[in-house]
């Protein structure tokens, strides 16, 4: 069973997930797994005698303790598990929440599902020097994204958006090739049509014109492979969220 993991926090905006989550859980026999990562050091660093939450309208300091954080973080955490499960019910399929302490990258790193879609904020790094980017559709169909770094892997991580969105609503997969050796390049280039589905190809020369494509393209997701050396290009990620388009890491070891 094809297993679809929503790593989050407290900062995640999971709405911007879920959609990506049920498009890739549109295959058979999948299922969505939510795992709300809970920070150990925030609720250490509230217990301390020292701290204080200060207003941000008014400037007021109020003492901090960690049962109130902890409090909050479970009301976001309940809420966010709720959404999920609205969610999936839905789409009529299988689901879990679980909560751990830990970190999204942790959550990453140590997962054995397919697929998973990190929550990393973006609010903490977006930066002013982005360049403002006019989203617009390329298309009445679903648009999957997947990245080509020039690695071998790239044939599984192909084969891992096909499986998974096989059942999906009309779909474009776009091929965003970036330092492709050229003889994988020219076969690459080869546009296939079957039916309503069709696949094509994007060459980029860089990270940064990679997210300018995904701007215009507006993927419904963006699949790398677990293995890949962008799967976590600070960058990449960055770029991403400040488009809103979502990242789904593939287990391409399976």
């Amino acid at each position: 069973m094809p297993t679809i993991l929503l790593a989050i926090d407290a900062y995640t905006p999971i709405e911007r997930l879920l959609p990506a989550a049920l498009l890739l859980a549109s295959g058979p026999r999948s299922a969505l797994l939510g795992i709300f990562a809970q920070d150990s050091q925030l609720l250490q660093g509230a217990s301390l005698p020292c701290t204080q939450e200060v207003g941000a309208n008014t400037a007021t300091c109020y003492p901090l303790t960690e049962q109130s954080i902890q409090k909050r973080v479970q009301r976001i955490a309940d809420g966010m598990q709720q959404r999920l499960a609205e969610a999936a019910k839905r789409q009529h399929l299988p689901w879990e929440f679980q909560r751990c302490d830990g970190s999204i990258s942790q959550i990453v790193s140590e997962t054995q599902a397919d697929v998973v879609l990190p929550g990393w904020s973006e609010s903490s790094w977006i930066k002013a020097r982005h360049v403002c980017m006019t989203p617009q559709r390329c298309s009445k169909k679903e648009v999957i994204a997947v990245v080509d770094d020039g690695s071998a892997l790239l044939g599984c991580v192909i084969q891992a958006a096909r499986d998974l969105s096989e059942t999906a609503k009309p779909r474009q997969l776009v091929t965003l090739a970036m330092n492709s050796p050229k003889a994988e390049r020219a076969k690459l280039s080869e546009r296939i049509v079957e039916g309503e589905h069709c696949e094509s190809i994007l060459h980029v020369s860089s990270i940064a014109q990679l997210i300018y494509q995904c701007s215009v393209l507006r993927p419904a997701v963006v699949l790398i492979g677990q293995e890949q050396a962008l799967a976590f290009d600070s960058q990449l990620r960055k770029g991403l969220a400040f488009i809103k388009v979502p990242l789904a890491i593939v287990r391409t070891n399976r």
